[in-house]
């Protein structure tokens, strides 16, 4: 029993020393106690398990409330998107009308020996979006069948029924076979190339000139223009430029496509050429 006390004694007595050698080498070289390196590594590392959780739950809110900034943004900047939108179509579209209102002026300055009706388009069906319209004058303005319309400085159609206070009108683009013909002219230097312009083909978007003299010199690019033969439209109103020039399948003839000086689908504004001033 006493041998056993002496070996605790003596383990006791070592570890002691060890602890006291220990502890004065760290004293001594400035360093912390072994122990207490270990305890500090120890809570160190609880301490960082510990804050990884804090750090994502903090990441996480971050971009919560970042997300959050950003639709509280956009419900703000959206109808102002919307509102710049709007103002930036309705800006073209008067930016259109005036641009066709300055030709209509234009127009109105070739026609001073005919009287003309300043006149609205005022309903246009989507199922004969390409053939007809209707405008806000009548018979009480003045208008008759038959009447020629111009619009965006060229020929647009002409007047098929009136009632008091609107009439409809046949567009050039109407597809129909001759539903309107237009007595026209190609001018060169030399010599005036008269023919009937119809047949909107509505593939091409083109009108067919025909009944060209076969010996007719014709170009492409030539301007082709009313020639006042008809007597319901005045000479030199626009219709469109020559496209391509072959001779008819009667081989009489040389007919040409023409490619409409204007878009038929946006018609807003035209005048009713309404009759000549006598002495004409």
């Amino acid at each position: 029993m006493k041998f056993f006390n002496s070996k605790k004694v003596l383990y006791v007595t070592v570890v002691s020393v060890i602890l006291l050698t220990l502890t004065t080498i760290s004293v001594i070289n400035g360093n912390s106690n072994p122990l207490s390196s270990l305890s500090n590594n120890s809570i160190g590392w609880v301490t960082r398990v510990l804050s990884e959780p804090a750090k994502i739950v903090d990441n996480v809110t971050k971009s919560f409330n970042g997300l959050l900034h950003a639709y509280e943004e956009n419900q703000v900047l959206k109808p102002q998107m919307n509102t710049l939108f709007a103002l930036q179509a309705q800006n073209e579209q008067l930016r259109l009308e005036n641009e066709q209102l300055r030709q209509q002026l234009n127009i109105k300055a070739t026609l001073s020996d005919y009287e003309t009706i300043p006149a609205t388009v005022i309903s246009r069906s989507p199922d004969s979006w390409i053939d007809q319209l209707t405008i806000n004058v009548g018979k009480n303005d003045g208008v008759q069948e038959n009447m020629i319309i111009v619009s965006n400085g060229s020929v647009a159609g002409k007047v098929v029924s009136v009632t008091d206070n609107s009439a409809k009108v046949i567009i050039l683009s109407n597809t129909s076979i001759d539903a309107i013909s237009l007595s026209a002219m190609i001018q060169n230097n030399t010599s005036t190339i008269y023919g009937v312009v119809s047949k909107y083909d509505a593939t091409t978007k083109t009108l067919k000139m025909s009944n060209l003299d076969l010996s007719a010199d014709v170009q492409i690019g030539q301007q082709v223009t009313t020639s006042g033969l008809s007597g319901n439209a005045p000479k030199g109103l626009l219709i469109g430029t020559v496209e391509s020039v072959t001779v008819d399948a009667s081989g009489l003839f040389k007919e040409a496509t023409i490619r409409p000086s204007q878009d038929y689908l946006t018609i807003q504004h035209v005048f009713v050429i309404k009759r000549m001033i006598a002495g004409e």
